[in-house]
């Protein structure tokens, strides 16, 4: 390895370390309390030294929430991928890429954005209605690969891109809830809407 991508490599490792310590003490102590000389800390640098990374909490925030993001993304890429069955593929997805923000019965959603203006949550919005678009995508190509038939308990879905918008306003509904629901209670009602809402052909 050449001396430029070593750096690289090193640069790219102490980001990721930032980007973990952002979302677990903003995620804990929201944007109000927390404080980038903590984020530091526990990221194992100076406060200088992550200012090299990020000028400001709200490029760190807007950074941190688009690893999140990214993260789950693909975690529920491989669980489509994977060679599980048909539900538990359909489950575990929607559960990768809505509920990794989710501790026990807590929201922790609720305490990463509270205190953010406008400009901020805006922008964040933005960028998960992009991954929203992309995971219906896939979301759909997996339904239609497997030959999901579109079930009669949905009556305004009319394609794959229809049903997997509708799994994907469950999912949502769920991740926005206020009620304390559990992860595993979370899973199963998914797991009704799925086997509800549609069925392999195979």
């Amino acid at each position: 390895m050449s001396a430029t991508a070593a750096q690289s490599s090193r640069n790219n490792s102490t980001r990721t370390r930032i980007l973990e310590a952002a979302l677990e003490i903003l995620s804990r102590d929201g944007p109000a309390k927390a404080s980038m000389a903590e984020i530091a800390r526990r990221a194992g640098l100076s406060r200088q030294g992550m200012y090299l990374h990020f000028s400001s909490k709200d490029e760190l925030t807007y950074a941190a929430a688009r690893h999140a993001f990214e993260v789950q993304h693909a975690n529920a890429q491989e669980m489509l991928a994977s060679r599980r069955p048909f539900t538990e593929r359909l489950v575990g997805a929607l559960m990768a890429e809505y509920a990794s923000l989710y501790s026990g019965t807590r929201s922790r959603a609720a305490r990463f954005w509270q205190g953010y203006e406008a400009p901020v949550i805006d922008r964040i919005i933005e960028m998960r209605n992009r991954f929203d678009r992309s995971f219906v995508e896939l979301l759909a190509g997996a339904l239609e690969s497997d030959g999901a038939v579109i079930g009669p308990d949905d009556p305004h879905a009319r394609s794959f891109v229809d049903l997997a918008t509708v799994l994907v306003a469950a999912a949502r509904g769920l991740t926005l809830s206020t009620r304390e629901i559990s992860t595993k209670d979370r899973a199963e009602l998914l797991r009704i809407a799925v086997t509800r809402l549609c069925a392999p052909s195979r």
